[in-house]
């Protein structure tokens, strides 16, 4: 008789093992944190035809899930090297088997044949929206909810997307995990056409309210786990974690943090991977002292973006149109009622029309019109606000986009503008290289420097269209087949973009970056 799981004790679960990774690697990052628990459950959250917690009772067992986790990807055909795929999973499988050791060892056992079925998990969801209201407090309708579980089933069929991602999101009962998947989606080349198709933006309110509902599911399972502590108790993070961790001399760190705290808004400008966004939240952890994600929020501009999706404005609702609060609105209204910093992260912000977006509010983020003394009436409501003084805008900008027009001048008076850098000559990233310990390794970033001197001198491209640091830091394991994948699927597009028209200098290039990881 197979065990029943509840969403409760799975995410208890995830959360004890959190704890356990951070205490026994303090070094780990966040990122590398995240991607070692993503990888752990990946036989799980994939449905890769195998009893996943039954493949945890012994070494014999896991290295069975490890040759299903290899045959899924020779099928996917989206690896050249399956057999490194899979043992990199494996070696992640046996830190959770490390875990439940130490802590639950009959677990595998008790939980063998058990699931966390997704249609379980729709028809709570369900349940969970008919006690939801809407911004003018009326409950969704039944259509409604309906529309929203039938987009997060079937509409991710529908978007043009590389990777791994479950069609049917209902597959995803973790939180975090379905954030980074909703990013992926949000990114989709035909996203908006699919949304649209979806009728009433089904599928993207759907998202947001299913996003919702795991993190309160995720909040309460937390609650249970730490009865008697009355909130989540959030990492310290220092200036000294920022310095490990953002490849960035101490001078520069204190010149970024000075911009932020007189300018209130800062715009993080850079080359395609040294890093931005992570620097943006890593920059917003050390200012706050900890690792607290309430008083972060993150949003991404495009062409179509409005006031009505930044600001607030009226959405189609069933027969109806429901005045409805965008995210900036929100995020001001909560920050008002803390005395503590906020962090308003905006990626891609050039690709957005900042007084289209902002509207009457653009003058309102400059630093000497913050506060109740400056408000204005919104354009949708008859109401005052004001931008708090603990509200700090990051935005990030990629310098190599070509397809951007310059940047107007109601954006560069706003904002102070900082140059992130490829980071390959920091004594953070030597160390980091150091301890990788990898000829090849090393011999590819020799190459990567010699591009970058390259790319500086060419006219037609210059300093804002090096490759940055970040592309070789995002592996725990670094070996010969991962070194070719970033060389021949990132930087390789990458180059013939840069060099559309002289081919013979992108295939000298790339003889070069190949040749220095043969050896």
């Amino acid at each position: 008789m197979s065990a029943t799981i509840t969403i409760q004790q799975y995410h208890n679960l995830r959360n004890e093992f959190r704890k356990y990774l951070q205490g026994i690697h303090p070094e780990w990052n966040e990122s590398t944190l995240s991607t070692r628990m993503s990888d752990a459950f990946f036989a799980l959250n994939n449905d890769i035809g195998v009893d996943f917690w039954a493949g945890l009772a012994s070494e014999e067992s896991m290295l069975e899930v490890r040759d299903h986790i290899h045959d899924y990807f020779a099928y996917q055909k989206k690896y050249d090297s399956p057999d490194a795929r899979a043992d990199y999973y494996l070696s992640s499988l046996r830190l959770l088997k490390s875990f439940l050791d130490e802590n639950y060892p009959s677990l595998p056992i008790d939980w063998s044949g058990g699931r966390i079925t997704k249609m379980y998990l729709r028809s709570e969801f369900q349940s969970w929206m008919r006690n939801q209201k809407k911004s003018n407090g009326e409950p969704y309708s039944p259509k409604t909810i309906s529309q929203y579980s039938s987009s997060l089933k079937n509409s991710t069929a529908k978007l043009n997307l590389v990777g791994e991602i479950h069609h049917d999101l209902f597959n995803y009962f973790s939180y975090d995990e379905f954030e980074e998947v909703r990013e992926v989606i949000l990114a989709a080349p035909n996203f908006e056409e699919v949304d649209l198709a979806a009728g009433n933006k089904a599928y993207s309110n759907g998202m947001k309210m299913y996003a919702r509902f795991l993190k309160e599911l995720s909040e309460n399972a937390f609650t249970d786990m730490v009865a008697g502590e009355p909130e989540i108790e959030y990492p310290d993070y220092s200036v000294d974690d920022f310095l490990n961790e953002v490849y960035m001399t101490e001078e520069r760190y204190r010149t970024l943090k000075g911009l932020l705290l007189r300018k209130k808004n800062v715009i993080l400008q850079g080359a395609p991977g040294v890093g931005k966004t992570y620097a943006a939240q890593r920059l917003a952890f050390s200012i706050m002292g900890k690792k607290d994600r309430d008083r972060v929020r993150m949003v991404q501009f495009h062409q179509s973006y409005s006031y009505e999706d930044f600001i607030m404005g009226y959405r189609p609702e069933g027969n109806a149109f429901v005045l409805t609060k965008g995210p900036f609105y929100e995020f001001c209204k909560r920050a008002k009622e803390d005395d503590r910093e906020h962090f308003f992260i905006i990626d891609e912000i050039n690709r957005g029309n900042l007084s289209k977006i902002f509207g009457e509010l653009l003058m309102l983020i400059e630093n000497d019109k913050r506060g109740e003394d400056n408000a204005i009436r919104l354009l949708y409501k008859d109401e005052l606000f004001s931008v708090p003084d603990n509200v700090h805008i990051i935005g990030m900008m990629n310098t190599a986009d070509r397809s951007l027009a310059m940047i107007d001048y109601a954006l560069r008076r706003r904002f102070a503008f900082f140059e992130i850098e490829p980071a390959f000559a920091t004594e953070g990233f030597r160390a980091y290289q150091m301890k990788v310990n990898n000829t090849k390794f090393d011999a590819l970033i020799g190459a990567v420097v010699k591009l970058n001197a390259a790319i500086v001198e060419d006219a037609s491209l210059g300093s804002g269209f090096q490759i940055g640091h970040s592309y070789f830091c995002t592996a725990e394991t670094i070996d010969d087949a991962w070194l070719s994948e970033v060389v021949d699927y990132e930087l390789l597009p990458l180059l013939h973009e840069y060099w559309f028209d002289d081919p013979s200098k992108v295939e000298h290039w790339i003889s070069a970056l190949r040749g220095a990881i043969r050896g």
